[in-house]
């Protein structure tokens, strides 16, 4: 971008889904008038369709944009297919016989392959709770806290007052919903957000077998935000019923800033052995001092 001033003009990022039109930047900065600048601003997610710069021209200043570039656009678990086809059970053949995706990118409630069949009907053939947007509640997930104070709870971005991300994960704006712990408070130094699942019958032996087509089958995949000087951690728990007493395992931690940004998580559920039932706990715990964590 370059311009003649600092703050030539308003300068603004919208991202457009199906959906939804949301402000994600606006009135960009120019550092060095009158010379080149390379801006880079991150606004793309699944259900993008359209991204729009929006200018309004200050008297006597001007806006000049060049060389403009999407990057890192095609994530790098898409694999070409070779003449023999897609690298091994691993993967999953799209309908237009030229992208591979990993299995565990089928039925994720992220649509990957170009003709969107990854997300189909079949889908949401699964147990009650296994599958949840947040869109319409918490689908059988329910606070464990002893701590009242410092709860899950679902919210919408882009609000006055509030720390959270400002889109959700799902369509990228500020219309969607998701489960959020507000760490802010001084008062709640120690304690923890505790949010289970509903009870799961144990997954089959196969996906814990290395020699099986089907190892490493069962798994539990989601996109967490933390971000804050102090963010605390979060992890994934997994409590299995043996006999009268339950036994609680840590399958996956995350400790730390993050940035901005959703990331994504992916972890197999191997040598659960509980019969007839388990459940998944994910637990928001603040660690040090004041934390501004979203969740």
């Amino acid at each position: 971008m370059h311009t003649n001033v600092t703050y030539p003009s308003l300068v603004s990022i919208i991202l457009k889904t199906d959906n939804y039109s949301s402000l994600i930047q606006e009135n960009i900065e120019n550092n060095t008038p009158r010379s080149w600048e390379k801006k880079k601003v991150l606004v793309l997610g699944r259900n993008t369709r359209q991204v729009i710069i929006e200018i309004h021209i200050r008297p006597g200043s001007h806006v000049a944009i060049d060389d403009l570039r999407l990057e890192d656009c095609l994530p790098e678990y898409y694999t070409g297919i070779t003449e023999l086809g897609c690298p091994g059970d691993s993967h999953y053949l799209c309908m237009d016989n030229s992208t591979c995706i990993p299995q565990h990118r089928v039925c994720d409630i992220n649509i990957d392959c170009p003709d969107k069949e990854d997300e189909s009907e079949s889908c949401y053939l699964v147990p009650d709770g296994s599958r949840c947007t947040f869109e319409s509640g918490f689908c059988g997930w329910q606070n464990s806290s002893e701590e009242m104070s410092l709860l899950w709870r679902l919210y919408q971005g882009d609000r006055k007052k509030f720390t959270g991300p400002r889109v959700d994960n799902t369509y990228r704006n500020k219309s969607g919903t998701f489960a959020y712990v507000d760490m802010s408070g001084p008062a709640y130094l120690g304690s923890a957000a505790r949010m289970e699942s509903v009870h799961f019958h144990p997954p089959p032996p196969c996906s814990s077998d290395p020699e099986s087509k089907y190892y490493n089958s069962c798994y539990i995949s989601f996109f967490y935000h933390k971000y804050g000087s102090h963010s605390g951690s979060l992890g994934l728990y997994v409590v299995e019923t043996h006999g009268d007493s339950d036994r609680m395992r840590r399958l996956w931690w995350s400790f730390g800033n993050f940035g901005n940004t959703w990331l994504r998580a992916v972890v197999y559920l191997e040598n659960i052995t509980s019969k007839p039932t388990s459940d998944i706990r994910l637990e928001a715990k603040e660690e040090i001092t004041v934390s501004k964590s979203r969740l």
